[in-house]
């Protein structure tokens, strides 16, 4: 088992055998997290699912186009754009993030407030699903989906209580919607949301501020954008990072922008990654802790490619991670007699630890890989156009046809205090083996 790191000196052991017993259970029976690469296996009518359509194999000399393909991985489910331009997702559905027309928290199983035990396991929602044609690009927020077409043509759906999908609304809707046209990008946040115009300007809506796209940039032609922590930064067309709005650029000479949880990345045209931001759990991989990075600090050299959530391709095709994935736990509160307290909606999901930590230094994790994107779960597309998929899985996000079923850990309330501190830290187990599907 990984090693245990208490913070709090008053945690309660009989609790946190428990917890662990039920992780490793969990990780044992029912497949609930993956911390390898599981190649995706699962598709409708049995067909593997791979990026592209056509015969592949993994015979490196036969390589296919895979210059459309594009990855977004939001909290807890999945979007991928396969080389024909067809959208497929999976993962959950809680406020119709998927755009099937349905909304149901774990792939069809369970109420949609979460508090049903009759999680289901299996399910079609955790296995790919196509609801969109002809896309060129897509972004997942918290919650939240956008997707333009070959048209130029932005949709949105799923959750919208912050007008996140700038329909001019705050209702939620669980198909796609059209919003604006003459798109040629898009970026979400966690209730914000970007899209980059034909003509370069920046609009912007979200945030509770604006139920409609406003263009909010002044003196930029804009090429990319990404937030963090609050902050809009752009790459412009002429290769400059600024912070929207300011004068002086933070970087020049820069090919790509990205961003992390609550962290930024640069590439310049040399193959060096930048990287600035919160960096309390190694998120930046420069090789310490420190709570926050600015200004931007070189991660590596020979970098072909960064990818979204926080790990790059070099030159040689190798994908490279760093930092932790994490794991969620649920726990119903109870008192004294043992009957459900229910101020909380009865119950509470935390971070309880790390399915994996990778430490604060890249490390090589797969070879011949193309694209990649990381949240609390991770994918990455091989040169034959294979997908593969490890981490968080509770919400079925892996696609590999099967979820966690959530056991709950009936607790006080003042004994939650403690546990929320255990990390599981076992750099053994975060060293991924390529392997075939887990099903």
């Amino acid at each position: 088992m990984g090693k245990i790191v208490c913070v709090n000196k008053n945690i309660h052991i009989k609790k946190i055998i428990t917890v662990l017993f039920i992780m490793f259970i969990n990780v044992i029976v029912f497949g609930c997290s993956a911390i390898i690469p599981n190649e995706i296996n699962n598709a409708p009518d049995d067909n593997l699912f791979t990026i592209n359509d056509n015969d592949t194999n993994n015979d490196d000399k036969n390589f296919i186009d895979l210059t459309n393909v594009k990855i977004a991985t939001g909290n807890t489910y999945t979007m991928v754009i396969k080389t024909d331009g067809s959208l497929w997702v999976w993962g959950e559905n809680t406020f119709g993030q998927l755009g099937n027309g349905t909304n149901t928290k774990y792939g069809g199983g369970g109420k949609s407030d979460g508090r049903s035990d009759d999680i289901i396991e299996n399910n079609d929602e955790y296995i790919p699903i196509k609801i969109l044609d002809n896309i060129t690009d897509v972004a997942a927020g918290n919650g939240f989906s956008l997707a333009v077409d070959n048209n130029g043509t932005l949709f949105s759906w799923g959750y919208n209580h912050n007008a996140e999908l700038g329909d001019g609304t705050h209702v939620n809707k669980n198909i796609p919607t059209k919003i604006m046209e003459n798109v040629s990008c898009v970026y979400a946040n966690n209730d914000a949301a970007f899209a980059i115009t034909n003509d370069n300007n920046l609009w912007a809506w979200g945030e509770n501020k604006r139920t409609r796209p406003k263009k909010i940039n002044k003196n930029y032609s804009i090429n990319k954008v990404i937030i963090v922590s609050n902050i809009i930064y752009i790459l412009d067309n002429d290769n400059c990072v600024y912070e929207l709005n300011k004068i002086q650029p933070i970087l020049t000479d820069i090919e790509d922008i990205t961003s992390g949880n609550g962290v930024a990345f640069a590439l310049n045209f040399n193959g060096e990654l930048y990287g600035w931001g919160f960096n309390s759990e190694g998120g930046l991989g420069i090789g310490d802790s420190e709570f926050y990075v600015y200004p931007p600090q070189k991660i590596s050299d020979d970098v072909k490619t960064v990818c979204p959530g926080g790990m790059f391709i070099k030159n040689d095709d190798s994908l490279w991670i760093w930092g932790v994935l994490h794991q969620h736990i649920a726990f119903r509160f109870t008192e004294s007699d043992g009957h459900v307290d229910n101020r909380y909606g009865g119950i509470l999901i935390h971070e309880l630890g790390y399915i994996a930590n990778y430490g604060n230094k890249p490390v090589k994790i797969l070879e011949n890989i193309v694209a990649a994107s990381k949240k609390h779960h991770c994918l990455a597309v091989d040169k034959n156009g294979y997908l593969y998929s490890w981490g968080g899985n509770q919400f079925g996000q892996l696609g590999t046809g099967k979820a966690s079923v959530i056991e709950w850990i009936n607790i006080s309330e003042d004994e939650i205090e403690d546990l929320i501190y255990i990390f599981i830290n076992d750099n053994q187990e975060a060293n991924p083996i390529i392997i075939d599907n887990l099903n």
